[in-house]
């Protein structure tokens, strides 16, 4: 099997994935993690301190504005949390694509730090996803990339190589894996790449 055989992977990032010497579908599940971000503490404001990130359910609660500035792009738009009726001014430094994504009365996924700014909890620059989306709310592994590679590109790419894993690369049979209670290869990869626990 190909790298383009997958789901989401082309030429364009067939030739990315090289650049970090990913070549083929075992080049990716193989592919390992630098480090892990824990997102799954949920912040309610004003519960929270400044300095630390949480992840939040904020609902979209008017219409986006842009301005260009002498440093950039500037976007805001505000959000409700809809747990305890506060307004959030959620800011864009510089990346006019993520704010346009946002439906105004929809819900959404946020891990970010909240300051009080100015008598308004603001938000800069946010993680965001929609509701359903595991890339917050989870242990997310982070990868070295490479320009034009995303984390949620690596990710998508490797859980879509595991489902193509090549049984030839366990180690051991199943008779040792049972005498020893050793885990496989496999669950091995699916907790690296999906981890359950942090502290593993």
């Amino acid at each position: 099997m190909e790298l383009t055989d997958l789901k989401g992977i082309g030429p364009k990032k067939k030739d990315l994935l090289a650049k970090i010497d990913i070549h083929s579908v075992s080049d990716l599940y193989n592919y390992y993690p630098t480090s892990f971000e824990d997102r799954r503490k949920r912040g309610v404001i004003p519960n929270i301190r400044e300095d630390v990130k949480y992840y939040f359910i904020w609902q979209i609660a008017s219409r986006l504005y842009q301005n260009r500035t002498k440093n950039g792009f500037i976007s805001y738009i505000y959000a409700i949390e809809p747990d305890t009726g506060e307004k959030i001014k959620i800011i864009y430094f510089n990346d006019r694509f993520t704010p346009t994504k946002f439906k105004n009365g929809e819900t959404y996924k946020f891990f970010t730090k909240v300051k009080f700014e100015n008598g308004t909890f603001e938000a800069i620059n946010p993680i965001t996803c929609d509701l359903d989306d595991e890339n917050i709310g989870s242990i997310i592994p982070i990868y070295p990339l490479t320009k034009g590679l995303s984390q949620k590109n690596i990710s998508s790419f490797i859980g879509e190589a595991l489902k193509n894993y090549e049984e030839d690369e366990e180690i051991f049979g199943k008779t040792i894996l049972d005498n020893f209670k050793f885990s496989s290869k496999y669950n091995n990869l699916l907790e690296i790449h999906k981890p359950s626990d942090i502290d593993k």
